[in-house]
């Protein structure tokens, strides 16, 4: 074990932290933006960061939600130096991932006094006066009568524009100066400018303090897939002023380079960035990274991962442990009428109330409900999942499930109903578990059921403390929203959808999912068709029955077509599909073409919400797509080339991406090969390839491979050390070594290689029936059950072995079953690493243990609705390399809603204005 950490984490190791997120609803369904924010620990090193869904794939931040354009719907505001107020729609249009090196947005407590080791809601920089319309969300999770920040630059922004009074004079009703008030404020944000405190402080900041200037603020942007900027859509008149109040809509554009390449940093084991050097600790370092994931949807689940790399431990030195810590805080709710009158006008700040919570390498704590939408009367099953993942045996283990809303049914394993529990917040009731001692590995599981009542939302708190860890210990919530909700899905086809020239004539099936617990009631469906392409009368069905013509307008961007009369309610679980033609002429230009699709439905509370997408229901004329291309799997951690085929002819460009990002390109050769140089990857992530033939339009990505595991500790071709004992050292003498950065000296085994060694026209291990496994360091030959010899001398010899299926089986020794070829738990996935049960290739049981990562239902993420395809990662976890992997392996008066955060396994909660519940997991890679 490493000094300095009870865990077997070692210096080199990447550690991946998912935070999991659910809003809640606080008068309001959708809110214009959410923000999660994760203090870096000084010892860690920031190599990877997206926004993924519930299978670990990247995916893009929802657009910003509907909001005023213009000055908006409260006027000039009072501010000081008569700064013209601001558009709500360009402040929130924002998406992405950005960075900080500021000391402004470090960790406040930073843990250097008992008692602070974790943030909590009881803990921080005291927000007094505190923002106009965070006391509601406080109610929501129990935060107290003192409501808390956790950095000084938040702290700041909240006292500047969140709160009555003050020297910016905002009034605290949500106004924000036109380029002033972004959570994401920086050089590469539309809303670049920060409000500051003068002078320099020691103590406690106040709003005495508080000036605004032109100073950019801190926060930069990291490349994310399908990140958004504001623009200017209003135009000021001649006067220089600004439309008042300005209609809703959404305002942001891709926030591409002037190559087209998304804006912002590259981010990767080869480029990091910066990080804390305790020999120069005046040398700015990244105290945190800001998730802005865009519109918040009750009832869906977000997830944002971060990948850091350790330099040191504990990762915290000032804590003293291996902590991580995090955070999540939302803003108002999006406009639900076309006048922009009704939500969609405020600033995040008045509804600031960020909702945290830390996780601890050596300690599973997992807190989870079945249902994050329920009526009352209907059943919820909670579920605690817990290990000891310390080195060090636990002692005296409590858990509690602190609640005050929902009906008590029952506790599995003992637990005891504890009235006013002095281990939770504000004297709660709790559910009591005596736990005792947890051996290393050991591991419990603990059910509550409940029966929903009480409000629009159930918001539970479960509480680990023992002898080590102890009051208030370490906590997670998981959130219900009790209400009859509508959650808006959009999908569209066309069909045809290739034709050869024009002209020509689509029929557009538009397909509207509600997956809410409650009905939503029809208002409209508007189409934006485009240009080029009109409206075939008489052609329109909604639910297979024929309906009227839609009303048409006549835009040079494409005709909009607004379909009412017709259109159904949608009960819960429904869905309804709008059929209609439309025909485009002769003279339409070659090219792909797309429609877009906005939905408005009465939902809660008696308001009406707004989704939308874009780019749904491509159609080809004159042209087609390249054919995908194939990447070669699996990829070792480290590794800084990639290879693949494609069936495009010679000349045709590869553009390989790590998680979205292009990070290399490649030509097809005569062979239809390909291979491309790209930044050292690590396990986890998701690498995969497209091509653009000529005459073609560019395919689309192609499946990610396995990125198996390399070594722990320091990066092995740059350590001067010999670590595979063949005499050779290091990039560049080691031939082992792709590059500095590669994690494996070991020249990769014939079998997993990326080769057709032996020239039969398979690749490697399990493609190759030759290959007996990943590491087999032989194509050649034949198989061992056909090549008449007593491999495991047990004197059975090739098909006459028991272990050998038939000729062409790979070893004539017994396997485990997580690598003998066979699905032996009947999942569908097979052997070690596609089988999630599976923890090495000598794993002996596919079945998944009880703490692996549950499934935690769909999650539909898309720029401006909330839809996206979903697939299978398969990530894996083996080293094929020779070297052994790491072990342990709210207004809120109305506005909209509040956080709460958590899943696996290392859990955090959160709280924005949608109330945001989440938690972080953590994977070691």
């Amino acid at each position: 074990v490493p000094a300095n950490t009870d865990t077997t984490v070692q210096v080199g190791d990447i550690l991946t932290f998912v935070i999991q997120f659910t809003p809640v609803p606080n008068g309001a369904t959708r809110g214009l933006g959410g923000y999660v924010t994760d203090y870096i620990p000084r010892n860690t090193e920031v190599v990877g960061a997206r926004l993924i869904d519930k299978d670990g794939n990247t995916v893009s931040p929802h657009r910003g939600g509907f909001a005023s354009d213009g000055v908006g719907p409260r006027g000039d505001g009072n501010f000081v130096n008569n700064l013209p107020q601001g558009s709500m729609t360009q402040l929130y249009a924002d998406t992405g991932i950005f960075f900080s090196t500021s000391m402004l947005t470090e960790r406040y407590p930073v843990g250097d006094v008992a008692g602070e080791e974790f943030l909590t809601l009881f803990n921080g920089l005291l927000m007094n006066p505190e923002p106009t319309a965070a006391d509601r969300m406080g109610q929501i999770v129990g935060a107290g009568n003192n409501l808390y920040a956790h950095n000084r630059w938040d702290l700041a922004q909240a006292f500047s524009f969140g709160v009555n009074g003050g020297a910016i004079r905002s009034g605290g009703q949500g106004n924000t100066p036109h380029f002033y008030g972004s959570p994401v404020a920086g050089p590469d944000s539309w809303y670049p400018y920060e409000a500051t405190f003068t002078g320099l402080f020691s103590s406690i900041p106040t709003i005495a303090m508080i000036v605004a200037s032109t100073t950019t603020g801190p926060w930069q942007r990291i490349k994310t897939v399908g990140a958004e900027i504001g623009q200017l859509a209003a135009v000021p008149d001649a006067a220089g002023n600004m439309p008042d109040p300005g209609l809703p809509t959404r305002n942001g554009i891709l926030a591409l380079d002037a190559m087209g390449a998304p804006l912002g940093r590259d981010l990767s084991p080869g480029n990091p960035l910066p990080s804390y050097d305790p020999a120069n600790p005046n040398q700015p370092y990244t105290t945190a990274v800001r998730f802005a994931v865009g519109e918040l949807v009750v009832g869906e689940e977000y997830f944002a991962e971060i990948s850091l790399r350790v330099k040191a431990t504990p990762l915290d030195p000032i804590v003293g442990m291996d902590v991580n810590c995090a955070e999540v805080f939302g803003g108002d709710a999006s406009t639900r009428s076309d006048s922009g009158g009704d939500g969609g006008k405020d600033n995040a700040w008045r509804y600031f109330l960020p909702n945290p919570s830390c996780v601890v390498l050596n300690n599973v704590f997992e807190f989870s409900v079945d249902r994050l939408a329920a009526l009352n009367g209907q059943r919820l099953t909670y579920n605690v999942e817990g290990k000891n993942l310390s080195t060090n045996t636990q002692t005296g283990v409590e858990v509690r499930q602190c609640f005050e809303d929902g009906t008590f049914v029952s506790a599995s394993n003992g637990g005891m109903l504890e009235a006013n529990s002095a281990g939770c917040p504000n004297g709660q009731d709790a559910v009591l578990w005596i736990i005792g001692d947890l051996a290393p590995g050991e591991t419990y599981s603990l059910t509550t059921e409940f029966d929903a009542n009480g409000g629009d939302f159930m918001v539970h708190r479960a509480i680990y403390t023992s002898t080590a860890l102890p009051f208030p210990g370490f906590q997670v919530v998981a959130a219900t929203t009790v209400k009859a909700i509508s959650i808006i899905h959009i999908d569209a086809t066309a069909t045809p959808n290739l034709f050869a020239m024009a002209p020509g004539t689509v029929q557009y099936s538009v397909t509207t999912t509600n997956s809410g617990t409650g009905a939503a009631s029809a208002d409209r469906v508007m189409i934006s068709l485009p240009p080029g392409f009109t409206y075939a009368a008489g052609t329109s069905t909604a639910g297979g029955n024929a309906i009227g013509n839609p009303i048409i307008t006549t835009r040079a961007t494409g005709d909009l077509l607004t379909f009412s009369n017709g259109i159904a309610n949608l009960a819960a679980g429904s869905s309804s599909t709008l059929v209609f033609d439309a025909d485009f002429g002769a003279t339409q230009a070659n090219g792909a073409y797309t429609i877009g699709v906005e939905t408005w439905y009465g939902g809660a509370f008696g308001r009406k919400i707004n989704d939308a997408r874009s780019g749904l229901a491509e159609v080809l004329i004159g042209i087609t797509r390249s054919v995908k291309p194939s990447l070669t799997g699996p990829i070792l951690a480290g590794s800084t080339r990639v290879s693949g085929s494609s069936a495009e002819p010679a000349g045709s460009i590869v553009t390989v991406y790590v998680n979205g990002i292009p990070v290399g390109t490649s030509m097809v050769d005569a062979n239809g090969s390909w291979q491309a140089t790209i930044p050292a990857v690590f396990a986890g992530q998701n690498v995969t390839a497209s091509v653009l033939a000529a005459n073609k339009l560019s395919s689309g990505e192609s499946a990610p491979p396995v990125i198996v595991s390399g070594a722990a500790g320091n990066i092995p071709c740059r350590d001067g050390i010999d670590n595979d004992n063949d005499g050779l050292i290091d990039f560049p003498d080691d031939p082992g070594c792709v590059d500095a950065s590669d994690l494996d000296e070991t020249d990769p085994p014939e079998c997993s290689d990326g080769i057709d060694n032996d020239l039969d026209g398979n690749i490697d291990y399990p493609q190759d029936p030759k290959c007996a496994s990943f590491r087999d360091n032989t194509e050649s030959g034949l198989p061992e059950c056909s090549d008449g010899v007593d491999n495991d001398g047990d004197g059975q010899t090739d098909t006459n072995d028991s272990d050998c299926v038939d000729g062409m089986g790979r070893t004539e020794t017994g396997l485990p079953a997580c690598a003998n070829g066979v699905d032996d738990d009947n999942d569908g996935l097979i052997d070690y690493p596609f089988d999630d049960g599976c923890d090495s290739a000598i794993d002996d049981d596919e079945t998944p243990d009880s703490v692996g990562v549950a499934d935690m239902g769909n999650v539909d993420v898309d720029m401006g609705s909330t839809e996206s395809d979903a697939g299978d990662t398969g990530n894996g976890r083996v080293d094929p390399g020779g070297v052994n992997s790491p072990p342990g392996g709210g207004s809120l008066e109305d506005g909209c809603c509040s956080t709460v955060a958590g899943r696996r396994p290392i859990p955090i909660a959160l709280l924005p204005l949608l109330g945001l519940v989440w938690f972080i997991r953590r994977r070691f890679i």
